[in-house]
């Protein structure tokens, strides 16, 4: 029996156009960021019968992507003042600052007692951004000229403001998110596990 066969498949958005790319369709994708770039990852659609976990101050186009939208508490005020004073709502911890912390949450909170992560993004290995089919490839390729080609357009998103090293780019909030998390899978009671790969 393959791990698959076994596993609950829980997605970040971000990741959402990556794993259709690989024929993987998720369980379910969980998605937290208030800005409208996170409509971006969906542009590919969302597979029929996958819910969207959502938190209440996701962009509301986001809500209306499928009928199976389920809506948490996050971190954003707007999302906790309205579970403390409206309507009862799931509470999700988001205090990592990225969806990865969510997604564990959310694993967390529907009885897992083992998370295994994959694709993380804490650095940058061999100047790689994102994987290829996520929406920043196609960002990219839209703003290509002759002039600023795609790979000219990652270096300047990979050097802008970020820490460097010799094969793995880095920065101040990436390396925020994996301390955060790490101190997050301390306090759960599930065992997280990352599956080997270039983090």
């Amino acid at each position: 029996v393959s791990l698959r066969e076994k596993a609950f498949l829980i997605a970040s958005d971000a990741s959402l156009p990556a794993l259709l790319d690989y024929g993987l369709t998720p369980d379910l994708v969980v998605s937290i960021d208030c800005q409208l770039a996170s409509y971006h990852h969906f542009l590919q659609g969302l597979p029929p019968g996958v819910p969207l976990a959502l938190d209440l101050a996701s962009p509301p186009v986001l809500g209306r992507l499928t009928p199976r939208t389920l809506y948490f508490a996050g971190g954003h005020p707007l999302s906790r003042y309205v579970a403390a004073h409206w309507r009862s709502l799931p509470v999700l911890d988001t205090s990592g600052g990225n969806v990865a912390q969510a997604a564990v949450s959310l694993a967390v909170s529907l009885g897992a007692r083992e998370v295994f992560l994959a694709g993380l993004d804490f650095s940058y290995p061999a100047g790689k951004a994102y994987s290829r089919g996520t929406f920043l490839y196609k960002v990219a390729g839209a703003a290509e000229t002759r002039l600023q080609t795609v790979e000219s357009w990652f270096l300047a998103f990979l050097l802008e403001g970020r820490g460097r090293g010799q094969a793995r780019y880095t920065s101040r909030p990436l390396a925020a998110y994996r301390r955060r998390l790490e101190e997050y899978a301390r306090t759960v009671p599930a065992r997280l596990t990352a599956l080997p790969g270039a983090m």
